[in-house]
């Protein structure tokens, strides 16, 4: 009686153990479906997770660009000699697309008409420009028109250099004194070397 009662019992718990493992193993498997569910669907974004697109403070621009004057094409000057009765603009530069052949070039860096130190300029030796400056002496006179003023120069020396002695466009290229306001002129020699003629003028009015 005992041994049939044992082996009831034996029975049962063995079926409770199965059956408590299916329960487990089923409810596992649900957790696992549940979790793969979750995985395939998209997180919830936050309204306040949204970046705010920047605001719009001005439509860009469609207007055509205005092209810009070519180096040379503005006169900064207006440069004359009555005793050879002729003028020149004076363009900003000296390289050879600043200046054409009627016009002449101002060497950047040096001063401005009627300023301190020496306002100095290059020309072609052309017929056009500065072919008899040889015929200008002493105390003649060059004047400069800039900014609604005329500027008297008076004519104090004449001499030639090398192409490298770039001395004679310095604020003070004889050693003059300070405070001196000065003009100089750079071309060529008639002989058609590679000497540079300068002319030197010192402010006179203006």
């Amino acid at each position: 009686m005992q041994n049939k009662m044992s082996a009831e019992m034996k029975f049962w718990f063995v079926l409770t153990l199965v059956v408590l493992g299916l329960f487990f193993s089923l409810g596992a498997y649900r957790m696992y479906l549940d979790n793969q569910e979750k995985a395939l669907i998209p997180p919830v974004v936050e309204v306040s997770e949204i970046p705010t697109p920047p605001a719009v403070t001005a439509l860009p621009s469609t207007e055509v660009e205005k092209p810009q004057p070519a180096l040379g094409t503005q006169a900064i000057a207006k440069i004359s000699i009555p005793k050879l009765g002729k003028a020149w603009n004076v363009n900003q530069g000296t390289r050879e697309q600043d200046f054409d052949g009627a016009d002449v070039g101002h060497f950047e860096g040096t001063a401005m008409p009627g300023g301190l130190g020496n306002f100095a300029v290059v020309g072609h030796r052309s017929k056009k420009v500065f072919l008899d400056v040889d015929r200008l002496a002493a105390k003649d006179v060059i004047q400069v028109s800039y900014n609604g003023a005329v500027y008297t120069y008076s004519v104090f020396k004449r001499y030639t250099v090398s192409p490298q002695d770039v001395y004679v466009i310095s604020p003070d290229p004889g050693n003059w004194g300070q405070g001196g306001k000065y003009l100089t002129l750079v071309t060529c020699v008639r002989s058609g070397s590679h000497a540079r003629e300068i002319i030197h003028a010192q402010l006179v009015e203006g």
